[in-house]
C-alpha cells in the first residue's frame, strides 16, 4: 500500500481437477515486476510447455513453486541465477535431461524438489554445497496422473551419490530415486545427517547387497518418523536387519513405513508390529503377501 510493488503472486490451481491456468506460459510480463519475491504457479496445466529461460531473470525471488503443472523440456540452467531463493519446487513435471550444475549456486536454498519423471544422468556434486538445505527430493517414483504405478517407477538417475561427510548438514528430508552406485563412504555421509526424520530410497537395487547401507539405515531408524524403501529388491531378512538392534516397539518413532514393490512375505506384518507401535500408515503393495486374519495384527495407531 506504500510502494505499489507486487511482492507475491499466488496463482496455484488444483490439477488435475481444476487447473485454473493453461497453455504456454509467458514470463516476460513478470520481468516488469522486479520486486516480486514469491511466485506460486503450482497445480496448473501448462500443456507440456518449457519453463522459460527468462524465469532466471526474476532475481529477487525467494519462493518459486512450479509443482505438478505439466511443464516439459529441460530444467533451465538460468534458475541458478536466482541467488535469493529459499524454496524451489519443480516436482512432478515432465522435465528431462540432466540436473544443471548451476542449481548449486543457490546457496540460501532450504527446500529443493526435483522429483521429476524423466531426469537422467548423475546427481551434480554441486548440490552438496547447499549447506542450508533442509529438504531434498531427486527423482520420482510417482507416475503421471492416470498411469498405473507398477512398471512406471523411474530409474533414470544413476551413477554415484556424490555427497560426502559435511554436505547438507541440516537435512531433515531426503528422497532419492534411481539405481545409484552406492559405496561405503556414502553410508558414512548418511550416518552424519543428525536432523534427518524422513528417508526415502526408491529403485535402489544395489541396496540389499550393501551391508553398510542397511546397517546405517538401521542405526538412524530411531530418529526417523517416515522410512520408504520402495523397489529395492529387499527380502524379509533385509528388513529384519534394519530393526535387529532395537529391542522393543518403543524404540522407534516411525509413523509411516513404505516397503512396497519388494520381495517380502506375510511374516513381515507381525515383525513390523513388534517394532512399530506408533505406526499410522503402512504400505506393502506389490510384495509376496497373502492376508489372513491370523496374520493381521491390530496396529493400535
Amino acid at each position: 500500500s506504500h510502494t505499489g510493488h507486487v511482492q507475491l503472486l499466488h496463482l496455484h490451481g488444483n490439477y488435475p481437477y481444476t487447473p485454473y491456468l493453461g497453455g504456454a506460459i509467458n514470463v516476460s510480463s513478470l520481468i516488469h515486476l522486479p520486486y516480486i519475491q514469491h511466485l506460486d504457479l503450482s497445480r496448473n496445466y501448462f500443456a507440456l510447455s518449457y519453463i522459460p529461460e527468462l524465469m532466471g531473470s526474476i532475481t529477487n525471488l525467494i519462493y518459486l513453486d512450479l509443482f505438478h503443472s505439466c511443464f516439459s523440456g529441460r530444467i533451465p540452467s538460468t534458475l541458478g541465477n536466482l541467488l535469493q531463493l529459499r524454496y524451489l519446487d519443480l516436482g512432478e513435471n515432465f522435465l528431462w535431461g540432466k540436473i544443471p550444475i548451476e542449481i548449486g549456486n543457490i546457496k540460501h536454498l532450504q527446500y529443493l524438489d526435483l522429483g521429476l519423471f524423466y531426469l537422467s544422468g548423475k546427481i551434480p556434486s554441486q548440490i552438496g554445497n547447499l549447506r542450508m538445505l533442509q529438504h531434498l527430493s531427486l527423482g520420482s517414483n510417482t507416475p503421471p496422473y492416470g498411469w498405473k504405478r507398477r512398471n512406471n517407477i523411474s530409474n533414470s538417475l544413476s551413477g554415484a551419490i556424490p555427497f560426502r561427510i559435511g554436505n547438507l548438514p541440516l537435512l531433515h528430508t531426503l528422497r532419492l530415486v534411481g539405481n545409484f552406485e552406492i559405496k561405503v563412504e556414502d553410508a558414512q555421509w548418511l550416518s552424519t545427517l543428525h536432523s534427518l526424520t524422513i528417508l526415502e530410497l526408491s529403485s535402489l537395487h544395489s541396496l540389499k547387497s550393501s551391508h553398510k547401507w542397511l546397517q546405517t539405515i538401521g542405526k538412524i531408524i530411531p530418529n526417523l518418523t517416515e522410512v520408504t524403501l520402495v523397489d529395492c529388491n529387499l527380502l524379509d531378512s533385509d528388513i529384519q536387519s534394519l530393526f535387529h538392534s532395537h529391542s522393543s516397539n518403543n524404540s522407534t518413532s516411525l509413523t509411516i513405513i513404505d516397503f512396497s514393490s519388494n520381495m517380502l512375505s506375510s511374516s513381515i506384518l507381525q515383525f513390523l508390529f513388534n517394532f512399530s507401535l506408533h505406526l499410522q500408515e503402512l504400505y506393502l503393495s506389490h510384495n509376496n503377501i497373502t492376508l489372513s486374519s491370523s496374520l493381521c495384527p491390530n496396529f493400535p495407531s
